[in-house]
């Protein structure tokens, strides 16, 4: 229900402005929530939302939302079907620098989420020391950040030991 209904609302934007790239990002994340529910659909909306996502891209390479979905697809997709983790990476860092050059709050759950998954990336990465100092900043920002605090925090933790 809640799918269809931003698939409304994306279209009825695009209606009006179709070369918005971050209602693009939407939509192609959108598809992406659809292949979450059911697998079958993948390797059609795949190819759709990997479109979208570069179409996005070319129209503004600068915006927050066309990076982090970007980051996303590479970062959910198989490798086999151009899923690369080392270069979602860099989208992601991408999206960091646009959100905080752009955005004053930085309470914003986007902000947090995307912190959380870069240093969640970067464990999976192996890339612990950078882990490790990113996560530290976070904490230092949002001491009561739960999910870096609880979670990762002791997660990260046993790896580096």
């Amino acid at each position: 229900r809640y799918i269809i209904n931003g698939e409304r609302i994306i279209e009825a934007i695009l209606s009006k402005e179709p070369n918005n790239s971050s209602i693009l990002s939407y939509k192609a994340a959108f598809l992406g929530f659809r292949i979450a529910l059911s697998n079958f659909k993948a390797i059609t909306l795949g190819v759709k939302s990997i479109k979208l996502s570069n179409r996005a891209y070319q129209i503004n390479p600068n915006c927050f939302n066309t990076n982090l979905e970007k980051a996303n697809i590479l970062n959910y997709s198989p490798k086999f079907v151009g899923g690369d983790k080392n270069e979602a990476l860099k989208y992601y860092l991408k999206a960091l620098n646009i959100y905080l050059s752009q955005h004053i709050l930085k309470e914003d759950w986007n902000y947090l989420s995307l912190r959380a998954t870069i240093i969640n990336l970067m464990i999976e990465l192996k890339e612990y020391n950078s882990a490790k100092k990113e996560l530290d900043l976070l904490l230092l920002e949002f001491p009561n950040f739960k999910w870096a605090k609880d979670e990762i925090s002791p997660n990260l933790k046993l790896l580096i030991k």
